[in-house]
Order: structure tokens, then C-alpha cells, then sequence
């Protein structure tokens, strides 16, 4: 089992990265049979019908929701308090993931 596998932040991220990065591809002309197979090798072509507008409309969303937080100094609250960077990136992307 790799380390992707393994780690749940690291899954995570992978799942937010590639629901971005396959249907972006594909909308910008990249797709063809050597891609689309190494969608599926990868094992993210599940993402390959995603809207890439409605990603990025949800994902600006999430920024300014989480940047009102930052600014009324509720972030922490709303997050809790981070031992680590990794903790905070962990549950930013939950919280992201949720929305979708």
C-alpha cells in the first residue's frame, strides 16, 4: 500500500487535486487515449465529468467564506486550534470536500 493509500490528508488531496486537474484537461484539449488511460491507471477518472466552472465558483466560495473567518478572527473557532501546518491544511480541505 502506498503512501496515499495510507495517509488520509494525502487521499484528501488527491481527490481535491485531480477533481481540478482531469476536467480542466479535458476542457483545454489535452484528452486523448494516452491521458485517458493514465486517468485510469491513476484511478481519477471518476472526475473526468466534473463542471471545472462549477469547481471553481464552490472553490472561490470556500476562499472568501474562510477569509471572513480570518478577518473577524473567528478562524480558529471555526477550525480549531492547529498543532501543525498539516493539521490546518487537513481540515481546510474537509471543509472544502463538505462543500462539495
Amino acid at each position: 500500500m502506498n503512501y496515499v493509500d495510507r495517509h488520509q490528508m494525502m487521499s484528501e488531496f488527491r481527490k481535491a487535486l485531480f477533481s481540478r486537474v482531469v476536467p480542466n484537461v479535458k476542457k483545454i484539449g489535452l484528452w486523448g487515449p494516452k491521458v485517458r488511460d493514465a486517468f485510469v491507471d491513476m484511478g481519477v477518472l471518476q472526475f473526468e465529468d466534473l463542471d471545472p466552472d462549477e469547481s471553481f465558483a464552490r472553490d472561490e466560495q470556500i476562499a472568501e467564506e474562510f477569509e471572513r473567518l480570518v478577518a473577524s478572527g473567528r478562524h480558529q473557532q471555526a477550525t480549531g486550534t492547529f498543532s501543525s501546518d498539516a493539521e490546518q491544511v487537513a481540515e481546510t480541505i474537509a471543509v472544502g470536500l463538505q462543500d462539495s
